[in-house]
């Protein structure tokens, strides 16, 4: 065992002899840490985000509200074609007053008698309700194959107010209510 301690003792005198002084131990110091370049991805990756999120935004808010009319609930009523057109009626004539009779010599006098006199309204004109397309902002209804809103005139009538099941129609002072009929 002795050899083994000499042998120890003059390895460790020749690398002494060896190596030339140093100032200290050596050490090993670690690297310096590097900062790492993952902002500029993050950034990138940000912006790619924000472009794209911008885009769907304009797209949903414009180009869709451009492109398509409010929501609206349609009722439809089965489709027929318009009734045929309806005979123009002849304006009723007024009574005219009757001349004065003049008595002749001899004979009786005569006194004119004139028709009943009617002051009956016309009846209401003929409307056809087809279907109402309603929305709360512009309501519509399809009245004889055309498309009317409230405060138009059609037939010599002017609607007064669209509902989801029902149009009023006013004409000559007299209000009509319309119902569409079901299949």
């Amino acid at each position: 065992m002795s050899q083994i301690n000499d042998a120890l003792k003059r390895a460790s005198q020749t690398d002494k002899r060896d190596k030339p002084p140093s100032a200290g131990p050596d050490v090993m110091l670690p690297s310096p840490a590097r900062r790492s370049a993952t902002w500029p991805l993050f950034l990138g990756v940000a912006v790619i985000l924000l472009g794209t999120a911008a885009i769907w935004i304009f797209c949903r808010l414009v180009l869709v509200n451009r492109a398509s009319p409010p929501t609206t609930t349609i009722v439809a009523a089965p489709v027929t074609p318009p009734p045929a057109a309806m005979p123009v009626r002849a304006p009723t004539p007024t009574p005219i007053a009757a001349a004065p009779v003049v008595p002749v010599a001899h004979s009786n006098p005569v006194t004119p008698v004139a028709g009943p006199v009617t002051n009956a309204p016309p009846p209401f004109p003929s409307i056809k309700l087809q279907a109402i397309f309603y929305a709360r902002s512009n309501p519509r209804a399809l009245i004889n194959g055309e498309t009317f809103a409230e405060g138009d005139n059609v037939a010599g009538t002017r609607i007064k107010q669209i509902e989801p099941a029902n149009v009023t129609i006013e004409w000559n002072g007299q209000t009509k209510t319309f119902h569409l009929q079901g299949p």
